[in-house]
């Protein structure tokens, strides 16, 4: 059918977007298929949406948890090995999972509260980078995984952060 005045048109026009954001949504919702073989490690309840992981999180917000975060990047071992984030209340503490060693001050701040690796993945998102992947659990909304390559171009600039062990103390 071809349109043959405005209101006609605006319709037709209406219909194929409509088209093409089904269109656009299906090969999405292929290439995420596609990438998340049955070899991921990531089950099938966690999420991707920043908002949807806030809000779940809100919802929960306990008083009182912990946090196991791993950082894989071209850094030293201050850095890479695994750290004990413990919650309780407004005091944070973070110690290495090795040896329950403090984390000492220059490095503290890389080792994030839920709160502070949202706020991470929002500035991330909000600023020019080559990539960025983030997953969250579909219950608590705790992130996951979340991945960052700041330049395509450039080798040893990602950055990956695996959180684990999330518990309600």
């Amino acid at each position: 059918m071809i349109p043959t005045n405005c209101k006609q048109a605006l319709r037709f026009d209406t219909a194929w977007s409509v088209v093409r954001m089904s269109l656009r949504i299906g090969v999405m919702s292929f290439c995420l298929a596609s990438c998340n073989s049955a070899a991921s490690t990531y089950s099938p309840a966690e999420i991707t949406s920043l908002s949807e992981a806030r809000a779940q999180w809100s919802a929960l917000r306990p008083e009182r948890y912990r946090i196991t975060e791993t950082i894989s990047c071209f850094c030293g071992t201050e850095v890479t090995r695994p750290v004990i984030v413990e919650v309780n209340g407004q005091a944070v503490t973070r110690r290495y999972a090795d040896d329950a060693t403090a984390v000492p001050s220059e490095f503290s701040a890389l080792f994030r509260t839920v709160d502070e690796l949202h706020a991470f993945v929002a500035e991330s998102v909000a600023r020019p980078v080559a990539s960025i992947t983030a997953r969250y659990n579909g219950i608590t909304g705790v992130p996951t995984f979340i991945s960052i390559d700041e330049y395509a171009q450039s080798a040893d600039d990602e950055l990956q952060i695996t959180v684990t062990d999330f518990r309600i103390r």
